[in-house]
């Protein structure tokens, strides 16, 4: 470890926006979420000279607010999608043999409620499931005893039925990161808090013009790139309409929050019920310390206004959790607060009635002059196969000019950890972070490489700020040093806090 990690890590990050200045890549990516940071790997590992921007901290927005599991796709199975299921349970399980370190399988508890679906036919709909996904796990059981019970209202059990799915460790926005960190050299870079703000193609080059602006210290880049895929999420939209890309689809964003509560010492499984007239489910998945709820499922027609969470989000959560909890959950006892836009893939103009009858699966369009790719849609699960499909369309229009990497390359473990307050397990050290996963600010650190703003109260502040201290430590080390920046960048995250935490979780 140096022994200035800020001065190291600012000056890679000079070496890196001086590599993309003025330099001609074969793809450019826009967007830093898992489509973006799978898609940037496969292209590297087939030796493509690749350029990822993403605005601000890797897998900030969408993808470090899911529940967190590889769905084999099993919520297409009740509109009897069955080569979708079929596909989707292929991934998963691709994911499980070829990501063992990333990815893992891991037990669903489904438990039957009065107003949902009859036991019968949930097993034999889980047997179905388990068929189509080749019969691979350990096939659907009912057990009548169960360690959730234990938390669980008795009035209201029937059972559990048992199935295999797969999770992503140790958290969403680490299965992002991973993909990226495995790949930094002068021909492929990647680059948070960079912001494409402008620019067009060149006939005279074939290439993009891509004006580029670094959000840390203000640097005008320009880079250039043959070919450009637009992974940018729920903005995708406005990105084509600035680059004038037309497409034939469009993003519909619906609002996603969850809730995490003090875990229950019995929960060890991941819990399903269902919930709504529309044959939906919501889940209660345990991770680390905490167990987390959700999630909503709101249409919103603006992506700002979809990232704020409302009272009435809180009130709906603790409702429908509330009816199966043998003990009332309210307010108080909530952890955090996850929530993320989900961009789901429709036609232009197409008729939206509600979110249960959209696909969570990916669309892709190639422009006429196959030089621009729009990604719509995605989902953890099929990131592998997105990205793989994509790295084809790009083989063929343009040819690659770097060399390929490993693909089986792991990022290094934290060779410096520390122990945060109200946690059991080290973490790693804010400086390490700083220095060797591009982290530049006390939320990076808190909510995406490590999971303390999960699992510590108020975004690890504390419920009476007791953290405080400590935090402010944090943060004058991600501040070089300085500790009158320390002490604004503590200030500004406690403002964060105030207004996505404890705003939301006022009585409605």
């Amino acid at each position: 470890m140096s022994e200035d990690p800020y001065r190291h890590a600012r000056a890679a990050q000079e070496q890196r926006l001086d590599v993309i200045d003025n330099s001609l890549f074969d793809v450019a990516i826009v967007g830093g979420g898992i489509n973006g940071a799978c898609l940037y790997h496969h292209l590297c590992h087939r030796g493509f000279r690749v350029l990822l921007v993403e605005r601000g901290d890797f897998s900030c927005g969408t993808s470090q607010a899911s529940a967190m599991m590889i769905w084999g796709g099993l919520v297409y199975l009740k509109d009897l999608e069955l080569a979708t299921v079929w596909r989707l349970c292929a991934a998963r399980d691709r994911m499980v043999a070829e990501l063992g370190d990333w990815v893992r399988p891991c037990t669903v508890s489904y438990v039957p409620v009065p107003e949902g679906r009859s036991r019968p036919w949930a097993q034999l709909g889980l047997y179905l499931y388990w068929l189509l996904g080749h019969g691979r796990g350990r096939r659907p059981r009912h057990s009548t005893r169960f360690p959730e019970q234990a938390f669980l209202d008795p009035g209201r059990l029937r059972g559990a039925l048992h199935y295999q799915e797969a999770v992503v460790e140790p958290s969403d926005a680490s299965f992002v990161l991973q993909w990226l960190l495995v790949h930094d050299n002068d021909c492929q870079v990647a680059v948070n808090y960079c912001a494409l703000g402008g620019g067009g193609y060149e006939a005279d080059r074939k290439a993009w013009r891509l004006e580029l602006s670094d959000g840390l210290d203000g640097r005008q880049i320009l880079a250039r790139a043959r070919l450009v895929v637009n992974a940018a999420g729920p903005e995708t939209d406005l990105l084509n309409d600035r680059f004038e890309r037309p497409s034939p689809y469009v993003h519909v964003l619906s609002k996603g929050v969850s809730i995490g509560i003090p875990r229950p010492p019995q929960h060890r499984h991941h819990l399903a019920f269902d919930y709504g007239e529309a044959g939906n489910a919501m889940t209660l998945v345990p991770w680390g310390p905490i167990s987390v709820w959700g999630s909503t499922d709101t249409l919103t027609t603006r992506a700002d206004k979809g990232t704020a969470i409302e009272p009435t989000d809180i009130d709906f959560l603790l409702d429908q959790l509330n009816r199966h909890m043998a003990h009332s959950v309210d307010r108080c006892d909530i952890v955090s607060l996850r929530h993320g836009l989900r961009p789901l893939a429709v036609r232009r103009g197409e008729e939206i009635v509600g979110t249960g009858s959209l696909s969570r699966g990916h669309r892709l369009h190639r422009d006429p002059g196959r030089t621009w790719i729009s990604v719509y849609g995605g989902k953890l699960t099929g990131c592998v196969a997105l990205a793989q499909t994509v790295a084809d369309l790009v083989g063929e229009t343009t040819e690659p000019t770097a060399e390929p990497t490993p693909a089986t390359k792991l990022p290094d473990p934290a060779s410096q950890t520390e122990i945060f307050p109200a946690l059991t397990e080290p973490v790693p050290a804010a400086a390490w972070c700083l220095q060797r996963q591009r982290c530049w600010n006390l939320e990076d650190y808190l909510r995406r490489r490590t999971n303390i703003a999960q699992w510590v109260p108020r975004g690890g502040l504390g419920r009476d700020d007791e953290h405080v201290d400590h935090l402010r430590r944090v943060a004058t080390v991600l501040s070089g040093g300085d500790e009158h920046r320390g002490r604004q960048a503590l200030e500004d995250y406690r403002q964060l806090v105030r207004t996505g935490f404890d705003q939301a979780l006022a009585v409605s």
